[in-house]
This record gives C-alpha cells, structure tokens and sequence, in this order.
C-alpha cells in the first residue's frame, strides 16, 4: 500500500481523534490485498451493527470533549449531519451504480442515526447541544421529502420507473430509522409544530416505511409515537391517509407472497400462517400491482391496464406493468397456479370495489378493438394506445399486431 493510501485508510479508519472517518470511511479499502466491493459491503455490514471497537471510539471522543476545547455546534453539523447528508443525495443520485453501493451507503446512514446520534443526545458533555440536534434531524426530514423529487416517476419510461422505485425504496428505509429508533426508541424529542407535519408529508409521498409493516398503518405509527410524547395532534388528512396505508400494507404483503411463491416455495405457508391469513396472496387489491408504486384506483379513476385471466394483476401505467413483468417476474406463475374459484372471488371483489354494475360508472357504449372488430363495454377496462390514446383494443397481442402488422406506428400521434 503506497503511503498516500495508507494515510488516507488511517484518516478513515475508525478512532477516538474524531469523527472525520463517517465522511470518508466507507469510500476507502482496507486491503491485505485486493477487495472487491462485494467484501467490503460485507466488511462494513459488520461495522455498520455497531462492533464494540468503533463504539467505544465514539465513547472515548466524547468523554474527551466538551464545549470548553471543542465548538460542539460546528462538530454536529460538520462531522455527523454533513456526512449524513452527503450519503443521502449521493445514494438518491446514483441510485443506478451498483446494487451493493446502494446498500453500503444505507448502512452508514442507519449507523449515524442509530448509534452517533443517540449517543451524543444521552451524553452529559454534549447536553447544551440537544435542541441543535433536534431541529438537525428534521432538517434531515426535510431533505428526504426534497431528494423523493429528483428521480420524476414516469409512466412510460420503465428504465426511469426503476431508478424512481429504487429511490423511493433507499428513502423510506432511512425516514424509518428516524422513526423508530431516533424518536420511537431514544424519545429524542420533536421540533414543535415541524417534526409531524414532515413526518406526514413522508408517509403521504410513501416513504415512510418501505412495506408499512414494521410501524402499520399511519394510525398505528402515531399512536407508537404518543408513548413516547403523549397525545399528538390529528387532522383531518390523517384517516385518509391511514386508509391509504393499509391499501398499501395489504397490497405489498400479498405481492411478497407471490415473490415468495415464484423463489421459495416452502416459505410461503410459514409467511401466511404468521399473518394468520391463508387467503392474502389471492385478494384483490386496488393498488397497483408494480411492488413499489402507491397509485390506487378508484372507481371514477380504474387502472387501464389488466390481466383479464387472474383479475389479481392490474397496472396504472404501461412502466408499471413492464416493470412489473420483467423485474418483480411473478405474474405469468400466478396467472398458472391460481385455482379458479380465487379468480372468481378476486374478479367479484374488484367488482364491488369499482363498483362496476353502478349506473354512474357504468359505460353503455360499445368500444370496438381498432385490429379484429370485437366489441365491449367499459372502454376503460380495455387496452388503449399509451401515445395517441384514441385506438382501444382487447388484448396485448391485437394491439402488438395493429402496431406493426396493421401500421398504427406510421399514423399514431399525440393528442394536442
């Protein structure tokens, strides 16, 4: 090892000097030889769970300094926010590098937020630093709700849908470490009239918990936070809002089954009999079907895009439902597999939740399939071409046909 890199490993490897190293550490190999990322991620998976060495070196800085040798403002917000921050916008923005990256730098963010940061709230040394502290972490609320927007979600873009899931996922992984472990766990208190109200703009963004499965619903997540600081205010957004999240809940769970089905067949039946619910991999759910998207039809606004063979399946966008066919990979498996009596309970529960036999949503006219003629009520259920969105067909192999061998390519325009 050179002697550039062996004071570069010094200054990131970890010590009771200072915290310096949460900037850089993770960036650096520590090498008896070579290492590729995948050992590294392995290397610092063990750090990140807190090894008694590194949380000792913290102890030690700590002890160590007090507000007479050290400007302990500028130390939280150079030395453990700033790092903070930097792996946040460096894991939004790079989200399409490497699988491993990603989850090294969600590591270390979890690190910071479930052991610095509660140390040095519960150190006597650091007592005056502890409203500093509490805006800085709903400084770091805010930041999440602003880098959820630099990966736009789009619909017909199934390359960009990814990088927009991936995001979202990386986001929602952080705010539930801060929920659980900052405020939950440690009790560090809120800022008045500004933690909830950004810790509700998260949950309505989805990215408050990636499964809402370790808090529950919203609801159920603020009545864990009211042990902690007693009665928390509700307006009126928050049923809503508490509805939304047991759609997604329920929605999220059933499609984890159906993962499980494709990979680990054995597993499925410990996972449902842990949820004391036989039927949740076959009920109907009004959120779409792509894993991570939180669209929800309604029956003024249904999903145009459906499997008419398992009723299960049904997608808000065509990204979606490619990102659905090629990522997630369990449609055509289910669409095998499900026995015919939970295809009709599917079809008759996404019957009364459209309320499709209601004479306000039904559609009387007949809309005919622009390549073999066939007709059929509710035009919205149909597929419709995504750019034009004039020509209606019955199925994914007419409208592939019209588009190639009937030539809708050569005369397909945007509506003005």
């Amino acid at each position: 090892m050179t002697q550039r890199k062996r004071a570069s490993a010094s200054a990131a490897a970890p010590n009771s000097r200072s915290l310096k190293w949460l900037h850089q550490f993770e960036t650096v190999s520590y090498r008896r030889g070579d290492k590729t990322l995948e050992q590294k991620v392995e290397v610092f998976g063990d750090f990140y769970d807190g090894t008694e060495h590194v949380l000792n070196c913290i102890d030690k800085f700590m002890d160590q300094h007090t507000s007479e040798n050290l400007d302990i403002a500028l130390f939280l917000l150079q030395d453990v926010f700033k790092p903070l921050q930097e792996t946040l916008e460096k894991g939004v923005k790079q989200i399409h590098l490497s699988t491993d990256m990603n989850l090294l730098r969600q590591q270390k963010a979890t690190f910071i937020l479930k052991y610095v940061i509660p140390k040095i709230y519960n150190h006597h040394n650091f007592a005056e630093t502890k409203e500093i502290l509490c805006r800085s972490i709903t400084g770091i609320l805010i930041l999440i709700r602003e880098l959820f927007f630099v990966h736009l979600r789009d619909p017909d873009n199934t390359s960009n849908l990814e990088k927009y899931f991936k995001a979202k996922e990386f986001l929602a992984n952080i705010t539930l470490q801060i929920w659980a472990v900052v405020y939950c766990k440690h009790g560090i208190p809120f800022v008045e009239d500004q933690t909830l109200p950004y810790l509700r703009q998260l949950a309505m963004l989805d990215v408050f918990d990636k499964n809402w499965s370790v808090a529950g619903s919203w609801e159920q997540s603020i009545r864990l936070l009211e042990e902690r600081f007693g009665n928390l205010p509700r307006i009126s957004s928050d049923k809503s809002l508490d509805e939304t999240s047991e759609i997604i809940e329920q929605s999220r769970n059933s499609l984890r089954c159906q993962q499980l089905c494709a990979d680990y067949p054995r597993a499925v039946d410990y996972y449902l009999e842990e949820r004391r619910d036989h039927d949740l991999m076959y009920q109907y759910s009004p959120k779409c079907s792509a894993y991570m998207c939180s669209e929800i039809e309604t029956p003024n606004q249904p999903h145009r895009l459906r499997c008419y063979r398992c009723y299960y399946f049904h997608w808000c966008s065509p990204a979606c439902r490619d990102y659905s066919e090629e990522v997630q990979d369990v449609h055509t498996s289910y669409c095998k597999g499900c026995p015919g009596t939970k295809v009709k309970e599917c079809r008759v529960q996404m019957n009364e939740y459209l309320n499709i036999h209601d004479a306000t949503v039904q559609r009387t006219d007949k809309v005919k399939c622009h390549a073999c003629g066939l007709q059929k009520e509710y035009s919205q259920f149909m597929e419709r071409c995504s750019k034009c969105k004039a020509k209606y067909y019955c199925s994914k192999s007419c409208q592939r046909w019209d588009w190639y061998q009937g030539n809708h390519r050569l005369n397909c325009k945007s509506p003005l």
